[in-house]
């Protein structure tokens, strides 16, 4: 499978990273004990920096004067996902802390 690269809030977006690891970057990132990490949890890594992106976005659209012309239904399920989306992200740190 093909993953797409994040897309970026400038230049040098900030990476998530576990407290075990030494390195920002994905590209051979090493844990305490000089272990490279394995792909799976790279791919976990770029999970998450993708979704807390959107998370950003979509909390930054409900400051603006177009989220409350939407429906008041619309509104409600637009929190809803929010609310998802970051426990989906907590979640998603946890695991990324137990790598090491």
């Amino acid at each position: 499978m093909h993953y797409k690269p994040l897309p970026t809030r400038g230049p040098n977006p900030p990476a998530y990273t576990s407290p075990g690891v030494s390195s920002s970057t994905l590209g051979g990132v090493l844990f305490k004990g000089g272990k490279e990490m394995e792909g799976w949890q790279e791919r976990l890594i770029q999970e998450k920096r993708g979704l807390d992106y959107r998370l950003d976005k979509l909390k930054a659209f409900f400051g603006e004067g177009r989220f409350t012309e939407l429906d008041l239904a619309e509104q409600e399920r637009m929190r809803e996902q929010a609310i998802i989306m970051a426990a989906y992200s907590q979640i998603l740190g946890k695991r990324i802390t137990a790598f090491k």
